[in-house]
């Protein structure tokens, strides 16, 4: 079969081994931007001040702590992707939303809880960041994510 492009055509919506070492400030460090003008607060980090237009942005790196803002879970609160038929977690899990302990409302969604019981779970209780193996790449690279943990 004649193929016009003789590369590989990689899948598309999955994030690529490049792209997550120019992302691990942000996904490894929780590290933002923080604007030097109004002094708002942005995760991920952005070029300009969405509030003030600014260009003045410096990094600001979030604390690793927050409360639970929402929470779904359940074999029907997402998918897992299949990726080479790696399965690291249980079918059962816990999509859910943070507020990070910050000055401002800054938010991380969409997160996985773990180590923690479905019983265990409510609204405002005190999580803290983890990383945890995600996925593995096709060149047998793991790649991490941040999840969240009830506090100790």
């Amino acid at each position: 079969m004649f193929s016009p492009f003789p590369e590989p055509i990689l899948r598309t919506g999955v994030m690529r081994t490049t792209k997550n070492w120019r992302l691990r400030p942000e996904k490894y460090r929780l590290e933002g931007t923080k604007c030097n003008k109004c002094g708002k607060t942005h995760w991920p980090g952005k070029k300009v001040c969405p509030v003030c237009n600014s260009r003045d942005l410096s990094r600001h790196r979030f604390s690793h702590y927050g409360k639970l803002a929402a929470a779904q879970f359940g074999p029907t609160a997402w998918q897992p992707m299949q990726l080479h038929g790696l399965q690291v977690y249980a079918l059962d899990r816990v999509l859910s939303v943070v507020k990070l302990d910050e000055e401002q409302e800054t938010f991380v969604a969409p997160t996985e809880l773990v180590d923690c019981d479905f019983a265990d779970i409510h609204n405002d209780m005190d999580v803290e960041m983890v990383l945890r193996k995600h996925r593995r790449e096709p060149n047998g690279v793991w790649c991490y994510a941040y999840m969240w943990k009830p506090k100790d």
